[in-house]
């Protein structure tokens, strides 16, 4: 009899190692639900998040295997999740985390499960959202330096990929002024930081967000009342120190010169050029698209407008963004314009420039219109 029993036992730790059997017991998910969400795609990646978001602790193994099954099930006809989208986004998150010493295939995976997650309503709570957003946007953007193999090159290319998926599945899945707000404003920070490649990431995809927000039926940012902030802040990069970025950013202005030319009947835009003094187009590009678009906004627009350009002149970031912000301020007040066609000299306007930001600082002798930007003293 012992020895029978003792058969039966061997037979059933050989099934085990096998997985053909997974234990009741909750905690870290074993390879049967991995095993399953292969043989039984639909029904097999239910059971793999369930096994995942009950498990209390998790792998390399594990996560790979809850994110494909996340992906698989999103890709059917399915109308309902099987778990609480939140709790499931919370757990991508958390994956997510685990990938801050350098950019993984597992992060690429987070953003492609986000991507496909937002299919599926309600959306996500705004701070997860972010959250989610920030996490990303500061691995692919502003990462860890990526190796210059062409293995390192290849994975750089597919986050890139990976989060303009994601960031065009949250719009869809919310697009609401609010949401669009919330993320023109992180994709703006990453427009002033002080490495130029994060900048012509970022440039580029803004340029993708605007594109696709663009085609949401009923959300048009250029009504929206902090379309004058995004024009600001975008100004600022057309005058950056490296070409790319220039480049991205008037690429951003014709998108949303493309609107404006809708709604006003404009017909035309063309960037203006000057051969024999170069270093003027981006300065003459910065006036230009602050002159055309402030004309056009409405009251609270261009109030939006000049809050964010004082915001800019008074910052502590980098040159560009304290005098492109000035240069705003100047144009909304027709002296931007005569200050650049004086000078003959890069170094003449810079100093100039430099005067006029020292005084704003000091709140000595100040053109009354900007004066009456500034903060009062109380503030």
């Amino acid at each position: 009899m012992a020895e029978k029993h003792l058969k039966i036992l061997q037979r059933l730790r050989a099934l085990f190692k096998r997985a053909k059997v997974a234990p009741r017991a909750g905690g870290e998910v074993q390879p049967a639900a991995a095993a399953a969400c292969r043989r039984r795609p639909k029904r097999g990646a239910a059971e793999c998040i369930a096994h995942f978001l009950a498990a209390k602790d998790t792998g390399p193994r594990q996560d790979r295997a809850f994110l494909q099954a996340v992906r698989g099930f999103c890709h059917g006809r399915e109308r309902s999740l099987p778990s609480c989208k939140q709790r499931i986004a919370e757990k991508i998150r958390d994956i997510m985390h685990k990938s801050f010493l350098a950019l993984e295939a597992r992060l690429v995976g987070c953003m492609e499960a986000v991507a496909e997650l937002s299919k599926f309503h309600p959306p996500l709570r705004t701070d997860l959202r972010q959250s989610i957003v920030a996490w990303a946007l500061g691995m692919v953007l502003g990462g860890p330096p990526i190796q210059a193999d062409p293995a390192g090159q290849a994975l750089q290319q597919k986050a890139e990929e990976a989060l303009r998926r994601m960031l065009r599945g949250l719009i869809r899945e919310d697009p609401s002024a609010g949401h669009l707000d919330t993320l023109l404003d992180q994709l703006l920070y990453w427009l002033r930081v002080s490495w130029p490649a994060p900048r012509a990431r970022a440039a580029a995809l803004l340029r993708d967000v605007l594109l696709d927000a663009c085609k949401m039926p009923g959300l048009n940012i250029s009504s929206q009342h902090t379309f004058g902030h995004v024009v600001a802040k975008l100004s600022v990069s057309l005058a950056d120190p490296e070409a790319e970025v220039r480049e991205k950013a008037r690429e951003v202005f014709g998108q949303l010169m493309q609107l404006q030319q809708k709604k006003q009947g404009r017909s035309q835009f063309t960037w203006e050029e000057d051969p024999e003094r170069p270093w003027r187009e981006s300065y003459a590009h910065l006036i230009t698209a602050a002159e055309v678009f402030g004309g056009h906004l409405s009251a609270r627009q261009r109030l939006s407008l000049q809050e964010a350009a004082l915001e800019d002149a008074l910052s502590l970031d980098g040159r560009w963004v304290r005098e492109g912000g000035l240069l705003v301020l100047l144009s909304l007040l027709g002296q931007a314009r005569a200050l650049l066609e004086e000078e003959e000299e890069i170094e003449d306007l810079r100093s100039n420039l430099s005067a006029l930001l020292y005084n704003m600082w000091r709140g000595r002798e100040v053109p009354p219109e900007i004066a009456a930007l500034l903060p009062s003293s109380d503030e």
